[in-house]
């Protein structure tokens, strides 16, 4: 009678053992600091806070070239410096959707935020994941407006 108290004793203890440990590996896996908010532009749910960022096909080295490459300052005397500041959603399929201008060191004008827009949009861009899944996320990118003799 002793053995069989002893063996159930010990199946009960490592019963709850491992419901604790599993149970502690499954609230892991399902916590997320991943944000969801609804966009005012697309009217749909997007993330603000992920487990892993979007970024272009072949890093973010991609993304620096083509802006070092392709933003023009534009002619004439007027002298522009700051930062560009925009913001877009790169949907769970990779695509680009829903710009905003946040800053443009030319105003109104947005000489400089509509040329990086216009280079994002170019580039193929990996989606953020939220628990392993692709997800549409906010996306803010600023760029620095500065003159150059080069």
């Amino acid at each position: 009678m002793a053995g069989i108290a002893k063996l159930l004793c010990s199946t009960v203890v490592s019963l709850c053992l491992s419901f604790f440990i599993t149970g502690d590996v499954c609230g892991q896996q399902t916590t997320s600091s991943c944000i969801q908010i609804q966009d005012s532009i697309l009217h749909k749910p997007i993330y603000t806070n992920v487990d892993k960022l979007p970024e272009p096909v072949g890093g973010m080295g991609t993304l620096n070239k083509a802006i070092y490459k392709q933003l023009k300052y534009p002619p004439g005397d007027a002298y522009y410096t700051g930062k560009a500041i925009v913001a877009f959603v790169v949907q769970a399929n990779g695509k680009i959707a829903g710009k905003r201008v946040i800053r443009d060191p030319s105003s109104e004008s947005h000489l400089f935020s509509d040329q990086v827009v216009k280079i994002v949009s170019s580039l193929k861009w990996k989606p953020a994941l939220c628990n392993n899944k692709p997800v549409a996320s906010l996306y803010i990118l600023p760029v620095n407006i500065t003159i150059s003799d080069q």
